[in-house]
């Protein structure tokens, strides 16, 4: 008897895995992932239930190693294309997740004359970003929300990050290549892609502190991002309650997501948030009143020396990874004059592994 074929042995596993999936979220009374509008906007899974977490990642890895082997190896390649993120540019630009009501539906004239975008490329963009599952056309020339439009439609953060992606990064990434060519292993935040892409002498952060509307979007794209990871880990790996009543400094911590996470479990702890002036000025917004007494917003820059003094902790999540050794060097060294006998500082970084080490969908993530 042959042995069976890889694409059998990875619909297999979708199989099995999809099963666990179904009983997991029929057994918690959880809603079933939807293209619909009424479908989750977020598909979360516990990662301390090995067999879930196990699942879902394999449903993940082997869909995909099963899209790639079906495609072939000359498809695959040749599908590569950069017009997802040109369509949802033009749909973020375009604000047409807005041109009409969740609930309702509207004709492809109808989106063009409320956006202002020629209907030949509103159906062009509309048209392309429903193989994506972003809108439906339910009949002919009429077009609907599905999950992902009326999240922008209606979740303004995720809409920024959004934002971020095809206005900020999409540059970025059209020009790394360039950078490199031209820097080499580059040592200064404006020797990269994004300079290059956005025509700036400045790196990031430099870049977008000198426009606040986009300073704005990007802690409100940050914001998302974190608010819509599993944190519990976060919370369960070091033991927060031995800090006691200690004020923990939270820098490069924009509207507080973290902090926010963390007074909410541990009610004896204090923080104070830092970032830059256009990156916090909402932070206070976000804040539940229960813990607001708890958690306060400075400006700083953390490529400066830092202006509070004798702190408890000190606490950097995701930062390092932005800069180069040099400047992880000095944002170190400006923490200095803050320190106190006994006080801490706290780093957590997203970290690459040996390939093959973490779930498929994790390691794409990170690398």
């Amino acid at each position: 008897m042959a042995s069976p074929s890889q694409i059998t042995i990875l619909a297999t596993t979708i199989s099995k895995s999809t099963a666990i999936l179904n009983e997991y979220f029929l057994s918690n009374n959880l809603p079933m992932p939807s293209f619909d509008i009424s479908g989750p906007p977020q598909i979360l899974v516990p990662f301390h239930d090995k067999q879930v977490a196990a699942a879902y990642a394999e449903v993940l890895r082997a869909t995909m190693e099963l899209h790639h082997l079906i495609l072939g190896p000359t498809a695959m390649l040749m599908n590569t294309s950069a017009m997802d993120s040109v369509s949802l540019q033009f749909i973020y630009a375009y604000d047409m997740a807005n041109a009409f009501p969740i609930n309702e539906e509207a004709t492809f004239e109808q989106i063009s004359e409320k956006c202002g975008l020629n209907v030949i490329d509103t159906r062009r963009v509309l048209g392309y970003a429903m193989t994506n599952h972003i809108f439906k056309e339910i009949r002919p020339g009429v077009v609907a929300h599905t999950a992902a439009s009326k999240l922008l439609a209606s979740d303004p953060l995720l809409t920024d990050y959004v934002g971020i992606v095809v206005e900020e990064r999409f540059q970025a990434a059209a020009h790394t290549v360039e950078a490199v060519q031209k820097f080499g292993c580059a040592k200064e935040p404006n020797q990269t892609g994004y300079s290059i892409g956005h025509r700036t002498t400045k790196g990031l952060y430099e870049e977008l502190s000198s426009h606040p509307s986009r300073s704005k979007r990007f802690a409100n794209a940050m914001s998302a991002f974190t608010s819509r990871n599993e944190l519990s880990y976060l919370f369960e790996s070091y033991d927060w309650s031995s800090l006691e009543s200690a004020t923990i400094v939270d820098v490069g911590g924009g509207y507080g997501p973290i902090s926010i996470g963390l007074a909410s479990n541990f009610p004896a702890l204090n923080f104070i948030v830092q970032d830059l002036a256009g990156a916090i000025a909402d932070g206070p917004a976000y804040v539940p009143a229960e813990i607001l007494d708890r958690i306060s917003f400075m400006a700083y820059d953390m490529l400066t020396p830092q202006a509070v003094r004798n702190i408890d902790v000190i606490f950097f999540r995701a930062v390092f990874h932005n800069w180069t050794d040099h400047y992880c060097v000095k944002i170190l060294r400006n923490q200095i004059p803050a320190l106190k006998k006994g006080s801490r500082l706290l780093i957590v970084e997203p970290l690459l592994v040996e390939s093959g080490e973490l779930p498929w969908h994790e390691e794409r993530r990170l690398r």
